[in-house]
């Protein structure tokens, strides 16, 4: 399929949920799948004559953007969801990367399918979902990833992953850590016709209740999907109306010896079941809310008055704002706690001040 003419001085503006005023000096929107080697062999034409790197944008829910960004963007559209059964009670969902995500949980819940119903309303596209390894409410996408299929930015051939070749962690994954070598096309989940709703999450069963579902083991897909949503809405500010990439830093690690240690100076601080035996989670919003930063304003940027983990753009924020109150934000939990926050964003065209 034909590939369109790239854009010269695109605005980002409405590309990005920080709603930052953005601009790209050269910009190809890929809507096919059929259009993803010649769009990255011209980004890489393109790339050499200006000694810079490919970027990749989806829905830009996880981004910085700086005010102006020199390397070449492919934006990726490509839209469509496939299902098709296999054995038994198991479907094979194939989702284009450009298919928003919230979509995509939608479609299969509604379908009856269990997997993704509590990874409801999160923002971005299918294609990034994978990259972050995104989670909620006890799950993450790694639990239902049967396959992906990316391209390398190198040398434009496309490869397919399995769930383990992707080398899934907390909000990781191999396409994070070998970041501009991949470009996702389009992701391949294994879901079940048969499943018991996961309603152990804090507010999920009140949520239910909420929808008039007193038996929360008679819930579907759909409905564990819509009170995931409520909760959502309820707790995070929409990106349509103030501008934010939702949850800004990680939940930290710590060993279960640190967690002693932080207890016995702060009894009240919730501690979680961490990723394996000997660890312990924490949570980024109560360490942040500890040191005074709900609701905080700094300039045209700030935290969140509903949610301490989310950062928000009041109008005129840029990308080095936030960077700059992020950074105060983790010196100050720092200071206090002896724990290190982690950003969740990748910043493109920012200067990284971590």
């Amino acid at each position: 399929m034909t590939l369109p003419l790239p854009l010269t001085r695109a605005s980002l503006r409405d590309h990005n949920s920080f709603r930052f005023a953005a601009e790209a000096s050269w910009l190809l929107r890929v809507t096919h799948p059929d259009q993803f080697a010649d769009a990255v062999s011209m980004a890489r034409h393109h790339a050499r004559s200006q000694n810079a790197d490919i970027a990749v944008l989806g829905g830009g829910s996880n981004v910085l953007l700086a005010e102006h960004i020199d390397d070449p963007i492919l934006q990726i559209a490509t839209r469509g969801v496939r299902i098709r059964a296999l054995s038994g009670n198991d479907w094979l969902v194939h989702a284009e990367a450009g298919e928003p995500w919230h979509h995509l949980v939608e479609h299969c819940a509604t379908a009856g399918l269990w997997g993704i119903e509590n990874l409801s309303l999160i923002p971005g596209t299918v294609g990034a979902a994978p990259i972050q390894n995104i989670g909620a409410y006890g799950s993450e996408i790694a639990h239902s990833v049967h396959q992906v299929a990316a391209i390398n930015l190198q040398d434009a051939r496309s490869h397919v992953f399995t769930a383990a070749e992707c080398a899934f962690g907390y909000r990781e994954s191999r396409f994070k850590r070998e970041a501009g070598q991949w470009l996702i096309q389009s992701v391949t989940l294994r879901l079940s016709g048969e499943g018991r709703p996961r309603t152990d999450y804090p507010g999920v069963e009140a949520a239910l209740s909420d929808a008039g579902i007193d038996a929360p083991e008679m819930a579907s897909p759909k409905d564990v999907a819509d009170a995931i949503a409520a909760i959502r809405r309820r707790k995070l500010p929409d990106p349509a109306q103030v501008g934010n990439a939702g949850s800004f830093f990680k939940n930290p690690h710590i060993t279960d010896e640190a967690a002693l240690k932080l207890v016995q100076t702060n009894p009240h601080i919730p501690l979680f079941t961490g990723p394996q035996p000997g660890w312990r989670k924490l949570s980024a919003a109560w360490l942040i809310e500890a040191c005074g930063w709900k609701g905080h304003r700094h300039g045209e940027v700030g935290v969140s008055a509903q949610h301490a983990l989310v950062l928000v753009n009041h109008g005129a924020g840029s990308a080095s704002d936030i960077l700059s109150l992020a950074a105060l934000i983790a010196d100050s939990v720092r200071a206090r706690f002896g724990v290190v926050l982690e950003r969740e964003p990748v910043l493109l065209g920012c200067a990284d001040r971590t």
